[in-house]
């Protein structure tokens, strides 16, 4: 029970602190609650996680507070809200904080309302109404836990690898893009999408506006410095935009780029300096195909926003039980996984979905040690595969993700992982070398980006900011 107790304390505090004052009041309560907590004890331990109790909660009913809460219909699309801001000025708005352009952030009304408790008719507290129905309910919930699983399908991650794919692309040609996790498959279409991108010094808060933010037209950004080749945002505005062929997409990712300093090149040998990279035999994450094969020595270590798309060639994913976006039960299920007060977030999903839907990649339900052999098989010739793991690997076991990764090296594929900071303790040692200390303080909860082992660059975990290394 104390193992549990704790779980829910730390969702709580870690987790859905400043996202969700509901989910805050039900961790809390939950862990406070030893006859919830002793139910959650019957279930086997990967199943007692808050996410999931909650989700199956709402999905059998439980009332969230958000019926009279701004409906995503309500909420301006993506589309709607970059296009205002294009017609505008130099100096126009953007999102409210980068937090709040992923849905990271609640709204004053939203979080008033739930922290005051909107169900106060149903028990007085919002975490009253919410046990007194998983209590009652229990057999039914508990069913639901024992069945499901949580997906995060965040489309915004593809903001912190575009660079990543977009230099692959430059030096190996079209990309076969495979997503281990794939759940729906909205991370397989960064082409699909647009990016905004602003650099963190390009961004100041308004006294007028709370926490709103704007662009510095004063700043030098956007130009490419002559000497050094450093790439900035765009001059005119201080936005860095990259669109699909087609144009502006249904679905816009807003990203901050933060400053690059946190690097220590001191740390590091000579050797390391000219390559960033390190010899295979000292770890189990793969370090890409050998060096004769030219495609790692074709990577530069240090990233750059691209001119243009990647080229994807072909696109599957592989999920223990992945998402078909065209039945309504699969996608009544996905959406409940999204937290109650994320009303932005649920749009911009939703757009993403109806992208997918026009064209659905290749879903196979499977494992992703024993089963990526056969799908990476399948990449037609021509193509360059490219496994992603965007935050998946952290709910396989630590043995299983090393057997993962010695499978991609087996592979000979390249691999970009997207994963906390603790999940691949070899990346992690590895990024230890080459920035100042204290960078990962300053940066809670941050996600590793790395190809084949090498990290490139750090980044918020649904890409709300990216820093390169």
């Amino acid at each position: 029970m104390d193992r549990t107790r704790a779980w829910y304390e730390r969702f709580a505090r870690q987790e859905a602190a400043g996202r969700s004052p509901l989910y805050v009041a039900w961790a809390e309560g939950v862990a406070a609650d030893d006859e919830v907590l002793a139910l959650l004890d019957e279930l086997p331990p990967e199943k007692r996680q808050p996410n999931l109790l909650f989700a199956c909660a709402r999905w059998c009913g439980a009332d969230d507070g958000m019926a009279e809460v701004a409906s995503p219909r309500e909420v301006p699309s993506p589309r709607e809200r970059v296009s205002s801001r294009e017609r505008a000025s130099s100096g126009a708005t953007i999102g409210a904080t980068a937090g709040a352009s992923w849905g990271g952030e609640v709204g004053a009304d939203v979080g008033t309302r739930v922290a005051a408790g909107a169900d106060a008719d149903n028990g007085g507290t919002p975490y009253a109404a919410f046990r007194g129905f998983v209590v009652s309910n229990w057999s039914r919930v508990a069913e639901e836990m024992r069945l499901r699983s949580t997906q995060t399908n965040e489309p915004g991650r593809t903001a912190s690898i575009l660079p990543v794919l977009a230099q692959i692309d430059e030096a190996e040609g079209p990309l076969a893009l495979i997503d281990v996790g794939a759940s729906a498959g909205l991370c397989l279409y960064p082409d699909r999408y647009s990016f905004r991108l602003t650099h963190s010094s390009s961004v100041r808060s308004l006294d007028a506006e709370p926490g709103a933010q704007m662009l510095d037209p004063d700043d030098d950004i956007g130009r490419v410095d002559a000497e050094t080749g450093a790439q900035m945002l765009n001059p005119d505005d201080g936005i860095w935009r990259l669109d699909p062929e087609d144009g502006l997409s249904s679905v816009v990712l807003e990203t901050v780029i933060t400053d690059t300093a946190g690097r220590n090149d001191a740390a590091l040998d000579s050797a390391d300096r000219d390559k960033h990279t390190r010899d295979a035999s000292e770890t189990t994450v793969p370090a890409g195909p050998d060096a004769a094969q030219g495609s790692a020595e074709a990577i530069p270590a240090s990233l750059v926003l691209p001119t243009r798309m990647p080229r994807i060639a072909w696109r599957a994913g592989i999920d223990l039980a992945p998402i078909d976006v065209r039945d309504a039960e699969d996608i009544r299920w996905f959406l409940t996984l999204l937290w109650p007060e994320e009303t932005e977030r649920r749009s911009r999903i939703e757009a993403a979905l109806e992208i997918v839907r026009r064209n659905p990649p290749l879903l196979v339900t499977g494992d992703a040690v024993d089963d990526l052999a056969a799908l990476v098989a399948q990449v037609p010739a021509g193509a360059t595969p490219v496994v992603v793991t965007a935050g998946v690997l952290a709910y396989l076991p630590p043995a299983r993700r090393e057997e993962f990764a010695r499978e991609v090296r087996r592979l000979g594929v390249r691999w970009i992982s997207n994963e906390g900071e603790r999940v691949l303790p070899a990346v992690a040692e590895r990024l230890a070398r080459i920035e100042e200390a204290g960078a990962a303080a300053s940066e809670p909860g941050r996600f590793i980006i790395a190809l084949d082992g090498e990290p490139l660059a750090v980044a918020g975990p649904h890409g709300q900011w990216l820093r390169f290394l």
